[in-house]
This record gives structure tokens, C-alpha cells and sequence, in this order.
């Protein structure tokens, strides 16, 4: 369910998009794919390199050269790594490949377990943060803005760090997550962009589960910021197509 959920703030529905990809100029380069791995932070490079051991000759492989020189950019080197000069074609061949090779989608889902459902889940263990609301929360969180600090501003440490303080003040998970969500929601509001304010409706949407109490996550779950209901469905069914 927090993969679809989040699907649904990135998407508008809770559909598995493999074969998105889109230059949102929020200086990440191209986003793609199920969570919206991107070329500016390198973990599009690492879906591309998992797919070509898997399958050397596919529609990808030749933009691999430019997805590491990109990578091997300084952090600090914004407007180098959202650079997307050098990766003319790269939509067409990401989509042709999402299209007609189930490995390539099988491929996404599993680098998006490893990079953010299970850093979700430890970081939520590391705070006591145990139901499936919470690791719902820290999911959403990372995929937005990373587990590391590849988002100088907002990201997973930061926000972990901004609430260390109120973990024993709080009244338990609940009142964690709350605190949690309010600061990830006002960095959101505040920031200097035209494009962290405009998704600040996904935390509302998660603020109101929070006060709802639906902590296992129970459908039907209503996101009325994005005006979806999501009903019973077999996650497996949507997230793994082998």
C-alpha cells in the first residue's frame, strides 16, 4: 500500500509507471520510471547498469558512458548534473524499453525496493517507527527527497535530525510521526522554488491518514488531495511483472 500511495503523489494514480520519464527542471536532470529514479542524483544510472548485466544489448546500454559521467559530477555541481545535453534520446529508448521488456520493468521494481523501500523501512526501525502508516511516511519521504543528502535542503537525515529532539517528548509513534510531517510539510511550504510548495498537498494527504488514525493502512484510503481512493488490490500483482 505505500508504494501505491506514493505512486499516487508522483503519478495521479496508483499504477506502477515504468515507462515515465519526464525533464521536470527541479534540477534532477531527467526523472523516470516507478519512483522517479533520475540522472541528476545517479540512481537512473543504477537501474540502467542492473538491466544491462541482465540484458547487454539493449536500448539503454549506450547512454551509459554520459549516466556516469554525470554521476561522477560534484554534488555541489547542480547545473552540471542536471545537465541533459548529452542524453538526446534517452525518453525514447527509457520508454521503448519500459514497453516491451518485462525485465527492464521486473528490473525498477527491485532497484525500488533496494533503494527506497528498505532504507524506509531501517530508518523507520532506527526512530521506533513500526506500523505500516509510519513506514508509509518515511517511504514517501525518501523517494522525494532521497536517504542521503543529495537534496542539500530537504532529505531523510535532515528531517530525522530536525525531529531527534522530539522523539521522547512526543506521545509515541503517533506523536512522532505528526512532528515529522508538520516540519517535512512547512520545508515543503518554504521553499524557494516553484516546485517543492506545489507537492506539499502529499503530506497533507498523509497528515490526514495520521489523524485518522489508520495506522495498518486499511482501504479504502482516500487521498483527496489528489482526489483518489485507493481500493483492495493485490500490491504484487501491480509492482512485480516478471
Amino acid at each position: 500500500m505505500a508504494r501505491r500511495i506514493t505512486s499516487t503523489f508522483e503519478n495521479g494514480d496508483d499504477q506502477p509507471h515504468y515507462e515515465y520519464i519526464e525533464n521536470l527542471d527541479d534540477q534532477r536532470g531527467y526523472t523516470a520510471g516507478v519512483v522517479g529514479f533520475t540522472t541528476g542524483t545517479g540512481d537512473l544510472l543504477k537501474v540502467v547498469e542492473a538491466y544491462t548485466r541482465e540484458r547487454p544489448n539493449n536500448v539503454l546500454a549506450p547512454f551509459l558512458p554520459e549516466l556516469r559521467r554525470l554521476a561522477a559530477l560534484s554534488q555541489c555541481d547542480v547545473a552540471g548534473r542536471s545537465d541533459v545535453q548529452g542524453l538526446a534520446g534517452l525518453p525514447d529508448a527509457w520508454r521503448e524499453a519500459a514497453r516491451n521488456d518485462a525485465l527492464f520493468r521486473d528490473v525498477q521494481a527491485r532497484m525500488a525496493q533496494d533503494f527506497y523501500l528498505r532504507p524506509a523501512l531501517q530508518y523507520a526501525g532506527r526512530v521506533g517507527v513500526r506500523s505500516p502508516l509510519g513506514v508509509a511516511i518515511f517511504y514517501d519521504t525518501i523517494v522525494q527527497h532521497g536517504w542521503h543528502r543529495t537534496e542539500s535542503e530537504v532529505n531523510m537525515p535532515r528531517l530525522l535530525s530536525l525531529t531527534e529532539r522530539h522523539r521522547n517528548s512526543t506521545s509515541g509513534e503517533a506523536g512522532y510521526l505528526g512532528v515529522l510531517l508538520h516540519i517535512r510539510r512547512r520545508m515543503l511550504c518554504c521553499y524557494p522554488d516553484n516546485t517543492w510548495p506545489e507537492s506539499a498537498g502529499r503530506v497533507a494527504d498523509l497528515q490526514a491518514l495520521l489523524q485518522a488514525g489508520n495506522f495498518n493502512l486499511s482501504p479504502p484510503i482516500t487521498l483527496a488531495a489528489f482526489g483518489v481512493t485507493l481500493e483492495p488490490v493485490d500490491d504484487d500483482r501491480l509492482y512485480v511483472q516478471r
